[in-house]
């Protein structure tokens, strides 16, 4: 009875360790996600905003 309840205690250690551990991976990849946005709507006003010659302009 003793064991099984030393190893129940340890059990809801790990899942705690793991529920902490996934949250902050969730955190850190939601700021790579929005850093990595961020770049590409720079890069694209930039495209968008760089003077153009036509071709045939007379």
């Amino acid at each position: 009875m003793k064991f099984s309840k030393l190893i129940q205690k340890y059990a809801d250690k790990f899942a705690q360790l793991f529920s902490v551990l996934s949250f902050v991976v969730i955190i850190l990849l939601g700021i790579v996600l929005l850093i990595q946005i961020a770049k590409e709507i720079i890069r694209l006003f930039q495209i968008a905003l760089e003077p153009t010659t036509l071709p045939y302009d007379r």
